[in-house]
């Protein structure tokens, strides 16, 4: 994989990272991400992931929530998504694991993209915070966003250089 940390540093992201200033209407950033990552994974290119990385530091700014599968107590009657905010006890993020016995937490882009797979209760958190997450649980080794179909795995390296270069640049 290419290093985030010297992409991030030497160019400026403005505007869409796909390049659609034709007028179009513009998708949200959630679904500028989907794009890119299909991008990627069709043709793995150093431009593709320049322009992945574009849309994880858009949807990181934007402060974009995704979905994550929990387990919990308490979850509020006719609801299968709460936020941070919602009383709930015993929250625990699920893991899926992948043939290396290594373990990673799961971001949903949407609701269509978690019915992929057999959750039914998530937790709405902004991306830089369920990469943080990663970061702080050493058994953890990263994160798959959209893990029933076109995925995207990002080391917990990649995110530490992603989040790192974002606030070497706000500095």
């Amino acid at each position: 994989m290419y290093r985030a940390k010297k992409l991030i540093k030497n160019q400026h992201f403005t505007g869409c990272p796909c390049g659609c200033n034709d007028g179009t209407p513009q998708l949200d950033s959630r679904g500028i991400l989907e794009i890119c990552i299909a991008a990627y994974m069709q043709e793995q290119n150093e431009e593709r992931f320049a322009m992945l990385v574009r849309a994880l530091v858009l949807n990181i700014s934007d402060n974009t929530v995704m979905l994550t599968p929990i387990n919990c107590k308490n979850m509020p009657k006719g609801r299968n998504i709460i936020t941070p905010e919602d009383k709930v006890e015993d929250l625990s993020i699920y893991s899926i694991t992948n043939t290396n016995k290594e373990e990673a937490y799961a971001a949903f882009t949407s609701e269509e993209e978690a019915r992929k797979l057999p959750y039914t209760k998530f937790l709405a958190w902004p991306l830089w915070a369920l990469m943080q997450l990663v970061l702080e649980n050493k058994e953890i080794t990263g994160l798959v966003i959209n893990p029933g179909g076109t995925s995207f795995f990002m080391p917990s390296g990649f995110m530490k250089d992603l989040l790192d270069s974002l606030k070497e640049k706000k500095e």
